[in-house]
């Protein structure tokens, strides 16, 4: 028994099982998945942070330290009215963008259970730790144009606790409605929920345009004066051919607080990517994120109000279909004050990161 249990443990694999009903005629099959991926890399940051860490993310976050960025393993069960998801999760992200939930919940990249309530319609009921329908960038850099992130999905959820409803209405048109702890909260933080919504509509083969939306109340220790944030979120994604891909995003964000006032935060990007004749891909971006009264980000230096733009540049090697060999190098500039400390703890306007990665899925 040992070998095929180590088999099961390293090859991505599907199999059926037959579920006799009342009727032996019928059949309801049940599909059982593994999958799982590593993604290692190595940055460096020319201004040197003395914590080790590169300000203001999450993904790929240290410095000069060779690390595991994302480490998970994929589990699915699935029928036609039913499906469960468990995806445990470990490296520099996790550790980074869950440091705020409890005990084992830090380790749950998506761990969910959905139910089909029409027999007829593809309308699901999903509840647990949910994926974030919010920018077009995602935590699995295997799917992402770039290594990467820019700053837009740092300050979007990238999970959610609660649950949603999902609405296939046809092979264009997809509908969700959730109700969710808080923004990106497993442990909630007050007693308020709050609601997210999405339309996904694909007007054609090479075209994904996807609106989403945020209410809710976000008070909480840490931010006693926040009250209602207003969250939309919009981007296209454009598959033009088999050598061209770009995405364009953009978002606003508007914090309502307990004096009357409020304060917004906003960011736009593109990215486009490239794929050479040996089917390595060449990709780069643009991007510039606002936000003035620190809503999402506050500059490392403190008093300066955050305005940023950033540009990169990367090259993928593609070894075979689940194994990806990255090269980027990122630059990011203050636009307003000085966003960023030299290696010698002075302020300064820019820093540019490097970025080497390989991961491997299956």
């Amino acid at each position: 028994m040992i070998k095929p249990l180590f088999a099961l443990a390293v090859l991505s694999f599907s199999v059926q099982v037959i579920a006799q009903t009342a009727d032996s005629s019928k059949a309801n099959p049940i599909t059982f998945n593994v999958g799982g991926g590593i993604d290692t890399y190595y940055a460096y940051d020319i201004n040197q942070p003395e914590s080790g860490e590169i300000p203001y993310f999450v993904s790929s976050n240290k410095h000069n330290q060779f690390g595991v960025n994302l480490a998970y393993l994929s589990l699915e069960v699935k029928s036609d009215r039913f499906k469960l998801k468990m995806m445990p999760a470990f490296g520099t992200y996790m550790n980074a963008n869950y440091a705020a939930e409890e005990g084992l919940l830090k380790a749950l990249y998506e761990a969910n259970a959905s139910v089909k309530l029409l027999k007829k319609k593809e309308l699901w009921l999903e509840a647990g730790v949910l994926s974030s329908p919010y920018s077009s960038e995602s935590a699995m850099s295997k799917d992402q144009l770039m290594y990467t992130r820019s700053l837009a999905p740092e300050y979007v959820p990238y999970y959610l606790g609660g649950a949603r409803l999902n609405f296939q209405v046809n092979n264009k048109l997809k509908l969700a409605l959730a109700v969710v702890n808080g923004w990106q909260q497993l442990k909630d933080v007050n007693s308020s929920k709050a609601i997210g919504t999405q339309v996904e509509w694909k007007p054609s083969k090479k075209q994904l345009i996807n609106w989403n939306t945020y209410v809710g109340d976000e008070r909480s220790t840490a931010n006693p004066a926040f009250r209602t944030r207003i969250f939309n979120d919009l981007y296209w994604v454009y598959t033009g051919d088999k050598f061209f891909t770009t995405a364009i995003n953009g978002y606003y964000g508007l914090q309502l607080l307990e004096t009357g006032s409020s304060s917004s935060w906003y960011q736009f990007n593109v990215t486009s990517k490239f794929t050479l004749p040996n089917k390595s891909f060449i990709a780069a971006r643009v991007e510039y994120f606002n936000d003035e009264n620190g809503v999402q980000i506050q500059s490392i230096n403190g008093k300066d109000p955050f305005e940023c733009f950033g540009a990169a540049l990367g090259y993928t090697l593609a070894i075979q279909e689940n194994a990806f060999l990255r090269f980027e190098v990122k630059e990011l500039m203050s636009v307003s004050g000085q966003h960023f400390r030299s290696s010698s703890g002075s302020p300064t306007k820019n820093t540019t990161i490097f970025s080497v990665n390989l991961s491997a899925w299956f």
